[in-house]
């Protein structure tokens, strides 16, 4: 994996008709980004509006803030894999060491 970081800040609304969708297999289905692939984690949530804060990618692993209403955050992290990026693990906080694959196993 570079070392090289790419960092966003700002508000993407959630209007994505995909969110949510599952593929035959079961798995989330694989997006271009890591904030479609962060969004899609809240499915039919549509009253929580959520909305991209910030995502900082480093080679195939992106950590996403989410805000929703009322005023909460969600931490997304997401991995690329060949098809694109899927969302691995949320929570209400931080994961320290989450750009380091040999700190966080995530399929």
């Amino acid at each position: 994996m570079s070392g090289a970081q790419t960092r966003h800040s700002g508000l993407l609304a959630c209007g994505m008709g995909e969110n949510g969708r599952r593929n035959g297999d079961g798995r989330d289905a694989a997006h271009l980004t890591p904030e479609q692939a962060a969004l899609a984690t809240w499915g039919t949530a549509r009253s929580a509006r959520p909305r991209v804060v910030s995502i900082t990618a480093r080679g195939d692993r992106a950590e996403v803030v989410i805000r929703t209403e009322p005023e909460s955050r969600d931490w997304v992290y997401c991995v690329r894999r060949d098809d694109g990026w899927r969302s691995a693990v949320s929570g209400n906080g931080p994961t320290l060491g989450w750009d380091d694959p040999a700190h966080s196993h995530w399929d």
